[in-house]
């Protein structure tokens, strides 16, 4: 088990300890209220309460010393009072034969009169700082008394913040390295909840512009699909005009293959007549492969076959004309 588990004080209520901090900063504070020396102390509780002893002693011999003193300047006042109130009474008694003498002395009486109601003024400021003194040391005495019964309440983690310097004595040499542990830490902790305040709103503007630019994204995206959604309805467009004219296309070439059998044929054929013509004619074949060649001999050789046709059917006609006459003539006769 840890020192902290072994100490006797409540686990639960961390703000005690909180408390006696706040009663050392306190004492401390006190310390350089009450005691007017300019050397650096130790900041001990108990120290603190033996300085503000001490300056409460000197308070009251001071007050002691001063109600004397002002005591003693009472009974002088009272004394010169009486020796006044006499020496009224016997120029009084004599006042026709001193009136000149009164006259002379008016001023000193005048400045003694002045004196005397400084003294009573200064007797009234001592006895209000009196006054203000003893207040002082009620709530002094007031504090001490808060202070003996916070330091009571605290020993334990007094005691527990010994042994813990007792138990870790690399990293501590007294209490009050503790106590400046925890105000570094609370001051680190300051330091780092101000840092992470920074990196919060560096988050919420990186977290506002990551959100700006995926709704941008989301807007580019949308318009994207649209013109996807148009790319493929024209692809689609396109594909059916291209199966469509890949039909028109192999139509074409099949009537393509149709006309060049076709021509092939007629060129065969042509080759053929050519031939024959030539064995007719009794020449040899030396258009085999010239194609407009054999149609020009083909051409000359229908024309001529043409006119022979035509010529034939002029003398049939003519047979047909000289057949007729006779029997024209027969009819006649």
């Amino acid at each position: 088990m840890s020192l902290y588990d072994t100490s006797i004080f409540p686990k639960s209520n961390h703000g005690a300890c909180a408390e006696y901090f706040t009663s050392i900063n306190t004492t401390k504070l006190l310390k350089n209220r009450t005691s007017r020396c300019t050397d650096d102390t130790n900041r001990n509780v108990y120290i603190g309460y033996h300085l503000a002893q001490k300056d409460l002693c000197k308070a009251e011999i001071k007050l002691r010393a001063k109600t004397a003193e002002a005591s003693k300047h009472r009974q002088v006042l009272e004394d010169q009072w009486k020796k006044l109130a006499e020496s009224e009474k016997q120029f009084r008694e004599t006042f026709q034969d001193f009136n000149k003498f009164v006259i002379e002395n008016g001023e000193k009486r005048l400045r003694a009169t002045k004196k005397i109601e400084e003294k009573e003024k200064l007797l009234d400021q001592r006895v209000k700082r009196i006054t203000d003194l003893q207040s002082e040391m009620g709530q002094l005495e007031e504090i001490k008394k808060y202070m003996d019964e916070g330091i009571v309440a605290m020993k334990i983690y007094e005691n527990f913040l010994i042994k813990v310097v007792n138990k870790y004595p690399n990293q501590f040499t007294s209490v009050m390295d503790i106590v400046e542990r925890y105000e570094s830490l609370l001051l680190a902790r300051k330091e780092l909840s101000a840092m992470q305040a920074i990196a919060m709103n560096r988050y919420d503007a990186a977290r506002s512009e990551f959100d700006k630019v995926t709704k941008e994204n989301h807007v580019e995206i949308a318009g994207l699909k649209n013109k996807l959604s148009e790319l493929h309805l024209r692809y689609e467009k396109a594909q059916q005009t291209s199966q469509k004219w890949e039909s028109v296309h192999h139509l074409v070439n099949l009537g393509t293959i149709e006309k060049l059998r076709q021509t092939e044929i007629v060129k065969e054929s042509c080759r053929q007549i050519y031939r024959n013509i030539c064995e007719r004619k009794g020449i040899p074949p030396i258009h085999e492969n010239d194609y407009m060649k054999q149609f020009e001999i083909i051409k000359k050789c229908l024309r001529k076959h043409e006119l022979v046709n035509e010529m034939v059917q002029n003398l049939e006609e003519e047979k047909l004309k000289l057949s007729e006459k006779p029997c024209l003539s027969d009819t006649t006769d």
